[in-house]
């Protein structure tokens, strides 16, 4: 009996599942090529020009102006306060794994391909998998959670790499 209510449920949702993959990867590749430009400034010429002093700062001042940067988003889709900080953090949170990947490959590929990958995957979820949250303290836990997986994600990567953030004077 449980096998029969499995697969009776399981079947219809098997085309949407292959769907939402198929739109995934193509999204991610149409994502990264959008954010070619972003990736060349940010973790191309900005990662160059602060990279003598050191990982931590490399991160830490590019974050900053990379969340700004998206600051047209926000007003052109009339986000309110809530929305607005949320992505805008999050963003911010983000930075600091992108500059890892570039500093620790000596490429923006690897933070092209992730920044990529991270705009469908947001695109995915947030379409097919979730409600929007309302601005309680529900919605600030949980964003402050993303926030430190995504830094937290950053400092596994360059300790598994070995390497350790550093400030250069």
């Amino acid at each position: 009996m449980t096998f029969s209510f499995f697969h009776a449920h399981l079947w219809p949702s098997v085309p949407k599942a292959a769907a939402i993959l198929v739109a995934l990867l193509l999204v991610a590749v149409l994502q990264t090529v959008l954010a070619f430009g972003e990736e060349t400034g940010w973790r191309g010429w900005l990662h160059g020009a602060l990279s003598p002093y050191g990982i931590l700062v490399t991160a830490l001042v590019t974050a900053v102006p990379w969340a700004l940067w998206h600051l047209p988003i926000v007003l052109a889709l009339v986000m309110g306060p809530t929305d607005s900080i949320a992505y805008l953090g999050t963003i911010a949170a983000v930075s600091p794994l992108l500059t890892v990947l570039r500093e620790l490959s000596g490429s923006i590929w690897p933070a092209l391909l992730a920044h990529g990958l991270l705009n469908s995957l947001r695109v995915a979820i947030e379409q097919n998998l979730t409600t929007p949250l309302s601005g309680g303290p529900e919605r600030w836990i949980l964003e402050a959670a993303s926030w430190s997986m995504w830094v937290a994600a950053a400092a596994l990567v360059l300790w598994r790499a070995g390497r350790r953030p550093s400030v250069r004077a």
